[in-house]
């Protein structure tokens, strides 16, 4: 009785892992030791063969998606949907988490210093964060980040500073 071997070397017998985490650590930059670049779009995984990164693109869409169910539900990796575009992307756990520390927190103090000056953050699928004064006049519009910053100046100039 003769075993094929040569089946067990290719890409389907094979598991992806490896490789998926290799490529989104390949693709992050650092400022600092904060990551940038730490998303991968979806696509750039399990999207069509030439879509794929080239590490990939030797295993099925498939096999692929299965090695992200079971990386995310180790928690080794982070699926994030963007809210302005639906895209998904997806980012090693610890650097997703890395990113997000200065923004931990950031959407409550902005409701609360938007509520001390009559202002009411509004989220519009699409379109994103806004300021909204008594008489729905948008006063403010981009990400937390920016509606912060512009409640800040508020603060700085009613306090005469």
């Amino acid at each position: 009785m003769s075993i094929d071997v040569k089946k067990f070397a290719t890409a389907e017998f094979r598991h992806p892992h490896k490789e998926i985490v290799a490529a989104l650590l390949d693709r992050v930059e650092f400022d600092g030791d904060v990551p940038v670049n730490h998303l991968t779009p979806r696509s750039c995984l399990i999207g069509d063969v030439d879509e794929r990164l080239d590490q990939l693109r030797q295993f099925s869409a498939d096999c692929i998606a299965k090695a992200i169910d079971e990386l995310a539900d180790a928690q080794v990796i982070r699926e994030r949907s963007d809210p302005h575009t639906g895209h998904e992307a997806i980012g090693i756990r610890e650097l997703v988490e890395t990113a997000d520390k200065p923004y931990r927190g950031l959407e409550k103090d902005v409701y609360e210093k938007a509520s001390a000056f009559g202002f009411r953050p509004m989220w519009r699928h699409g379109r994103g964060w806004r300021l909204v004064a008594g008489g729905g006049q948008i006063v403010c519009e981009g990400p937390m980040r920016a509606l912060n910053a512009f409640l800040d100046e508020q603060l700085e100039s009613s306090s005469g500073g």
